[in-house]
């Protein structure tokens, strides 16, 4: 994957988490087609079909155009289609049929940008830096979950993680515009991958979280139940005196 196409999928998901999300859909929205549209461009292997690429665009910057939900719907589906159709070989009938989920193997397609950000990282060091950056990107959605559950389970928790962090403990918007990053990253990937799967050599095995990985996933896991155990702790055995403290009550009341 060519450095350029990796610039392109990485700010597609930049686009998406910062500027999609509580926005009517319209330019951001065509903008991150457009990015993972061109990241599927500037990696193929193959010719290129100018037509299908120039098809993709038009159909990217509909969001723009129009304001119909059904139509961006249809559009959207469209200008991915298009774009994997544009890279990908289309010589058989069954090969066709695949590009109508082409932009749905998300799995693929975060590995492929996965490799390619592998690729970059120094050879000295970059298996053990590799492996601390998927174990965070395994850690945060799982932090983000419990994140949300244990605030809405106690208040107390609640307020702690809004002071700490400045924020209203809106975790659902953290987790909503965290998880729109990473899927349109891995759409851009997905587009990619349609053009140089068949080029790939023989399929390999699933790949599954090695232990460095999932110590850097786990232990951050332990540290917020661990977070959330003391504010339990400091409740269980505030006695009145906590209760007067978060409360304004007095003995009277």
């Amino acid at each position: 994957m060519p450095r350029s196409a990796l610039i392109c999928a990485l700010l597609a998901g930049v686009v998406a988490a910062a500027a999609v999300v509580n926005q009517r859909l319209g330019l951001a929205l065509s903008v991150v087609l457009l990015l993972a549209v061109a990241a599927a461009a500037l990696s193929a292997q193959r010719r290129r079909s100018p037509w299908l690429l120039a098809l993709a665009a038009a159909l990217a910057v509909q969001p723009v155009l129009r304001d119909a939900g059904w139509v961006v719907a249809v559009a959207v589906v469209a200008a991915l289609v298009a774009g994997a159709a544009a890279v990908a070989p289309l010589g058989t009938w069954p090969a066709v049929g695949r590009l109508a989920v082409a932009p749905l193997r998300l799995v693929a397609g975060g590995a492929v940008v996965d490799r390619a950000v592998q690729a970059l990282l120094p050879e000295a060091p970059g298996r053990h830096a590799g492996a601390a950056v998927r174990g965070v990107a395994l850690a945060l959605p799982v932090l983000v979950c419990f994140a949300v559950l244990f605030a809405a389970a106690d208040p107390a928790f609640a307020e702690l993680a809004g002071d700490g962090f400045g924020v209203d403990a809106d975790g659902w918007e953290i987790a909503w515009r965290a998880t729109l990053g990473v899927v349109a990253v891995a759409v851009a990937g997905a587009l990619v991958h349609a053009g140089r799967a068949p080029a790939e050599g023989p399929r390999r095995a699933p790949r599954v979280p090695r232990s460095g990985e999932l110590a850097v996933a786990l232990g951050a896991l332990v540290a917020l139940f661990a977070l959330f155990v003391g504010v339990q702790i400091r409740v269980l055995f505030g006695g009145a005196a906590y209760v007067r403290e978060t409360t304004g009550l007095g003995y009277g009341d």
